[in-house]
């Protein structure tokens, strides 16, 4: 197996096995990793039968391996041995001096670990605890009306002006790839959203999901904060359960970093997988220096 850069790599071949490999997910297909990441290679056998996605930047031509915002973790995909893989945990980190990648696989060398939270129907576990059962009918005696029919530009822009204010490490980068994102995930009919509207049919909540792989994803969503109480995250996150239950899919959350958002998942449900982190190295620091000067800037120039 090998390291094959974005020029060289056959993305015809790599979506094929992206697609007809049911341990695959919807983050490894290429124009979703086009979309979110500055540079990406593979680590990928001669055949294409076998590989895993590495995303990188590179600073001051320094080469750092990293999983960007919006991907949520990394996939071994194809037939890889416990050999292989443990070859690849050692040949990323000689290709890539320095790196941090989530891998969703439970890697026995790594200490470091993160959850996402799975909705999987064929389980009996899958019941929305008393708090989620309550909000639901709270939304349902307010004023707030449902819409599977809302328009995408204006979803985006709430989604987008709301985590902005909410999220400070965000910036006006992530916001195009996510942008670019969303509708990729259009034109390849892998995407559907939920808007919510007061009764002056003024938006104030909207989620994004993704369908791909027997699997529906949440990507995105919020609630304009005075509407929360009324159940409107709990009523789009509800929807979207609803469409994977009525169609035999998984529900996939996503999962969170932000403990009381991965806590509000498993209200609904969710029950938590673990994946692991691999970490390896150690930015310089005039890296690190330059990094969080780049970051104040982007969020100034908002």
């Amino acid at each position: 197996m090998q390291f094959v850069q974005r020029p060289n790599i056959d993305c015809t071949k790599w979506d094929e096995l992206v697609i007809n490999s049911p341990q695959s997910s919807i983050y490894s297909q290429s124009f979703f990793l086009d979309a979110t990441c500055q540079n990406w290679c593979l680590y990928v056998s001669p055949d294409y039968s076998k590989g895993i996605v590495v995303p990188f930047t590179e600073k001051l031509k320094k080469k750092i391996a990293f999983t960007p915002n919006f991907i949520r973790y990394l996939d071994f995909i194809g037939p890889f041995s416990e050999i292989e893989i443990d070859e690849f945990t050692i040949e990323v980190q000689k290709f890539f001096k320095v790196g941090q990648i989530a891998i969703n696989y439970d890697l026995k060398s790594v200490n470091t670990s993160a959850n996402y939270q799975v909705l999987d129907f064929h389980l009996e576990n899958n019941n929305y605890n008393n708090l989620a059962k309550r909000m639901l009918k709270r939304f349902e005696k307010s004023q707030l009306v449902f819409s599977n029919s809302s328009d995408l530009t204006s979803i985006l822009n709430l989604v987008e002006n709301e985590l902005s204010a909410r999220i400070k490490t965000l910036n006006k980068s992530d916001f195009d790839h996510f942008g670019k994102l969303i509708h990729q995930l259009y034109l390849n009919k892998q995407l559907f959203f939920y808007g919510i509207y007061s009764s002056t049919n003024t938006l104030v909540a909207g989620a994004f999901f993704s369908q791909f792989n027997g699997r529906i994803t949440y990507i995105k969503g919020v609630s304009l904060k005075e509407y929360m109480q009324h159940g409107s995250m709990y009523k789009l996150l509800h929807e979207g359960i609803e469409f994977a239950n009525k169609n035999n899919f998984i529900f996939d959350f996503g999962g969170s970093n932000i403990d009381t958002i991965s806590q509000f998942f498993t209200y609904l449900g969710g029950e938590n997988k673990t994946y692991s982190i691999l970490k390896w190295g150690k930015e310089p620091m005039y890296y690190s220096l330059i990094k969080f000067i780049y970051h104040k800037l982007a969020k100034f120039r908002k």
